[in-house]
């Protein structure tokens, strides 16, 4: 997967942040509509997401949608490799969102 940023855009400051708040709470925020217990607190930052929350395919689907709907970029298909931990994800929200702010 690879970002697609909207046209234009000015740079963001290097900590990327949305009306979400930071890639972490946008990963966590966007988590819980899909497993509405989640937490990140406790969890190692690199932790597969998908075995930590018992994700299976269609979920960890569901959840790359709805990460990029909501910081505003395309997630390519390829990229689902760099959302499989909460410090991957993070820093590929934070790249992602830099460049589309």
């Amino acid at each position: 997967m690879t970002t697609t940023p909207s046209q234009g855009g000015s740079q963001t400051a290097p900590t990327a942040q949305t009306a979400q708040g930071s890639p972490r709470e946008l990963l966590e925020t966007t988590l819980r509509e899909i497993v509405p217990d989640a937490s990140l607190d406790g969890v190692s930052g690199d932790a597969d997401l998908r075995e930590t929350f018992e994700l299976d395919s269609l979920d960890f689907v569901e959840l790359v949608e709805r990460l990029g709907k909501r910081a505003g970029f395309r997630i390519e298909d390829d990229d689902a490799d760099q959302l499989r931990t909460i410090n991957t994800a993070t820093a590929f929200l934070s790249r992602g969102m830099r460049r589309t702010g």
